[in-house]
């Protein structure tokens, strides 16, 4: 009787215990191990899906952004209803390619550009999405670094002057943070949409990008860190998104992020 008063109490303090650790793990310096390879070429996948508003800026982005060696960007029309291809279309070169297919989903998407890929590593964008000029840069710094096989980094929302985006922006503040935090015991499961790299060989092996369910980036890296392979994170590479900034579209967003959990519950 005695413990089953006091088991509230006892509860809500391991619960404290456990939130504290992760504050604890900020600011806890991991040695981080060099460098161990070098990677001379990159293919930058833009994903879009009716973009049309944010695809310019976005591939602006990546064009400018830095990267030491060679760098492959494609750009893949996921049945885009708008003039998303249109735009695209405009920028094609010797180095930049143009996809169009059916819309089969994201995962798909990212698989079919992997067998046309000729980087040695991956970058996955989303076509609402801005990177910083060195992301590329500084996101490839991990997974050079020994058994590193993918990387992720800070998530800001674009839009955030948006009211409801002003709070998602506070949400992806604090999911990169939890990222940064975990990244250090080898447990964050999630390279994020926006931007995230992995290598191609590795990311080949087991199998590419899963088209069941709705969360391919939890799904791929629980596969990575199971062969043995570490993920990491860099507070220095930030990309920006465009989230929905109205209900309807929030809700949606939802839906899809709880329906993607559940699928990974099931595995």
């Amino acid at each position: 009787m005695i413990l089953l008063k006091y088991l509230p109490s006892i509860i809500t303090f391991f619960f404290l215990l456990i939130i504290l650790s992760y504050y604890i793990l900020l600011f806890a310096k991991i040695k981080k191990t060099h460098p161990q390879s070098h990677f001379s070429s990159i293919t930058v996948i833009i994903l879009a899906h009716n973009e049309e508003e944010y695809i310019r800026q976005c591939m602006d982005s990546v064009i400018s952004a830095e990267f030491k060696g060679k760098k492959e960007i494609i750009v893949v029309d996921d049945g885009s209803k708008d003039k998303t291809a249109d735009i695209a279309s405009q920028y094609t070169s010797n180095s930049i390619r143009l996809i169009r297919k059916k819309h089969t989903g994201k995962s798909d998407s990212i698989n079919k550009s992997l067998s046309l890929s000729k980087g040695e590593l991956i970058a996955i964008v989303d076509g609402d999405s801005y990177i910083h000029k060195n992301a590329l840069i500084e996101i490839t710094k991990e997974v050079e670094r020994k058994n590193v096989a993918a990387a992720s980094c800070v998530v800001r929302v674009k839009n955030r002057r948006k009211f409801i985006c002003m709070w998602l922006e506070l949400e992806q503040i604090y999911n990169s943070l939890i990222r940064q935090i975990l990244s250090k015991l080898n447990a964050n499961i999630v390279t994020p949409g926006p931007l995230s790299i992995y290598r191609k060989k590795e990311l080949s092996d087991v199998g590419g990008f899963s088209t069941k369910g709705f969360s391919e980036d939890i799904d791929v890296t629980i596969r990575l860190i199971r062969r043995g392979y570490n993920v990491g994170f860099s507070d220095k590479a930030i990309i920006e998104t465009n989230m929905p900034c109205n209900f309807n579209g929030f809700l949606k967003q939802r839906i899809r992020f709880a329906r993607g959990i559940i699928h990974i519950f099931k595995q």
